[in-house]
């Protein structure tokens, strides 16, 4: 499993804010699937797919932007 925790430690010891950004909002969004109601304990496939989904959001707010 992502241990998204050290990713964000790590980012903070190199002061990469960029990075620091997306592993927040990243973790966040694996808050919200965990607190989710009828959750199930979360695996490294649902981890991915959950980042699968991010990053389509991401995708299509970048191209409305644009």
């Amino acid at each position: 499993m992502v241990n998204i925790n050290e990713l964000i430690k790590q980012a903070l010891k190199s002061q990469n804010k960029t990075e620091l950004r997306a592993y927040r909002n990243l973790k966040a969004e694996f808050l919200k699937a965990e607190t989710a109601k009828n959750a199930k304990p979360m695996d490294k496939t649902e981890q991915i797919q959950i980042i699968k989904k991010y990053c389509e959001i991401l995708e299509k707010s970048i191209s409305d932007f644009s």
